[in-house]
């Protein structure tokens, strides 16, 4: 006799899963050849059409990036002329500064690019709605799926539940209520407020003054451009400043009175595309501080030294404006679903980034009265939807 078999993808902005379901049991593909059953969700192309995805994808982009040294850019003219916000000015023609030799280009956060508002209108044959309207309808469709599914994946207890979905990319609540064998949903919520911003945000802590960030030099107080700043945090921003002009400007800068040292591990940072390398030391440093008090960050990689004590609590002070955005979330969920705090019998916490310490404080204030467990960290979104009929 056939077994039916169910897959659901979990299509995460940070990370995708897969999972099967036979029904005798739910289990996770090992879909990504490097990270195993958790795959980043990037895509790179490259010029000879082949393509990458996952942890490979990253690999190979660096691989890329570091070969063909500093980009290379040209004005490409657009074919059409610009109007000007200033009646007094002649349009324009139009054009854009291209990176002429790339080898390739990398795609992430593709979720959240389609969730970005459209510049101009499209036409859609059928139902007469925009292309944005249509956007925006299917993923609150598949947000709502998702939470459903981890609802149903974590088997919510009797009575009204919470259940906190907190991943790389994006933080999404769901309200259930059990009655019996039955599971309904009262209401969700979600925001791009996860454990990627956290660690930018630690970067920005530890790393960041390293770079020059903080530096002020010079009568005038000098400092660097807030582009070059908030590219430390984002390695993607960070390998795409790799271009002589810049890199030449920073010598520049040093030659002026800017902090040698900072500077330099900045140049190097960037030229030997060590942005991914620094994200993934912070965030192993994040994941320790959800077990310890304090942690401690050695990175040294061609220009750059960084040893640093991390205090939790430091941290955490830091990242008091996320927290309070998470609170917010909270409190809108269950506006929403038109319940008290005192309602939600239990909080079901799952996603990778679930384990924060300060997020879990935060949910033991807003809801001291509730039982809470811990479910399927990485996995619970992907198997609820391989159970789903």
């Amino acid at each position: 006799m056939a077994v039916l078999m169910r897959f659901g993808l979990d299509f995460g902005t940070s990370n995708t899963s897969l999972a099967v379901s036979d029904g005798s049991g739910v289990r996770l593909l090992p879909i990504d050849e490097i990270a195993g059953e958790t795959m980043p969700t990037i895509l790179y192309v490259r010029r000879d059409r082949s393509a990458l995805v996952g942890r490979p994808a990253i690999e190979g982009y660096l691989a890329d990036e570091r070969t063909r040294g500093p980009v290379k850019r040209q004005v490409k003219l657009l074919g059409f002329k610009m109007e000007s916000s200033n009646p007094f000015q002649k349009p324009v023609e139009a054009n854009i500064l291209a990176d002429v030799d790339a080898p390739g280009r990398l795609f992430q956060s593709l979720k959240s690019f389609l969730g970005s508002p459209l510049d101009q209108p499209t036409s859609v044959f059928g139902t007469p709605m925009s292309l944005t309207a249509l956007v925006a309808l299917v993923l609150d469709h598949v947000r709502r799926r998702a939470q459903v599914a981890a609802a149903r994946a974590a088997n919510v207890s009797e009575g009204i539940s919470l259940v906190f979905d907190f991943g790389g990319g994006t933080l999404d609540l769901c309200v259930a209520e059990r009655r019996g064998g039955d599971v309904r949903i009262v209401a969700t919520a979600g925001r791009a407020v996860a454990g990627d911003r956290f660690t930018q945000v630690l970067i920005d802590l530890v790393v960041a003054p390293r770079l020059g960030a903080t530096s002020e030099w010079g009568s005038k107080r000098l400092r660097l451009p807030a582009f070059i700043v908030n590219a430390i945090s984002d390695w993607h921003a960070l390998s795409a400043l790799n271009e002589k002009p810049l890199l030449d400007a920073l010598d520049d800068l040093v030659r002026s009175g800017a902090p040698r040292r900072e500077l330099a591990a900045l140049r190097s940072a960037i030229e030997m595309q060590l942005g991914y390398e620094i994200f993934s030391a912070v965030d192993t440093v994040k994941i320790e501080l959800s077990s310890e008090e304090t942690a401690f960050l050695a990175f040294h990689r061609a220009g750059v030294d960084i040893d640093a004590v991390v205090p939790r609590r430091r941290f955490e002070v830091r990242a008091a404006p996320l927290l309070g955005e998470i609170d917010e979330l909270l409190t809108e969920v269950l506006e929403r679903a038109g319940l008290p705090e005192s309602a939600v019998g239990e909080v079901v916490l799952t996603g990778g980034s679930s384990a924060l310490p300060a997020a879990r404080a935060l949910l033991e204030r807003r809801f001291p009265g509730a039982e809470r467990r811990d479910f399927a960290a990485f996995s619970s979104v992907a198997a609820g939807l391989a159970l789903a009929s």
